[in-house]
């Protein structure tokens, strides 16, 4: 038996070996009895299993579920209470989780505002009208546009 499955099954079932599998039992004895390194890892689990009790669950008592409620009902509810200080805090948290969304979407209908208001005609000083936004639409889109006329000043 080679030392990681000898260490596998001494994980397993713990360092008796009457709890082993019996077809296992013969082959873990003679290789325990041949290997210093198996003596070792069998002692370690020894001690170990005589540290650790294997029943140390105490059965509960006839009275426990009636000593849990009169525990529960002797205890003070104050948690329980309304607290504003509490609730405006957690309100506040609410409100300031969405607010960069919020800033950008004001942008975006601001700049969509600025857009329409910036395409009406504007009146200029010699009384013609001249609507900008086409003008810079077309600068956009690569159409031929006029920018310097030579009745212009």
């Amino acid at each position: 038996m080679k030392p990681k499955e000898f260490e596998k099954y001494l994980a397993c079932f713990g360092s008796d070996l009457n709890r082993w599998p019996q077809e296992i039992r013969p082959q873990a004895q003679t290789a325990l009895q041949g290997s210093a390194q198996l003596q070792s890892l069998w002692a370690e689990a020894k001690a170990l299993d005589e540290l650790l009790p294997l029943d140390t669950s105490l059965p509960p008592s006839e009275n426990f579920e009636e000593s849990i409620i009169t525990l529960a009902r002797n205890t003070p509810q104050d948690s329980n209470r309304f607290q504003p200080k509490l609730v405006f805090s957690q309100w506040i948290q609410k409100i300031w989780q969405p607010l960069p969304a919020l800033a950008l979407t004001g942008c975006l209908v601001l700049g969509i505002v600025t857009g329409f208001l910036a395409r009406t005609p504007m009146e200029v000083s010699s009384g013609a009208s001249v609507d900008n936004g086409t003008e810079w639409a077309n600068l956009l889109y690569d159409e031929e546009v006029l920018l310097w006329d030579e009745n212009s000043n």
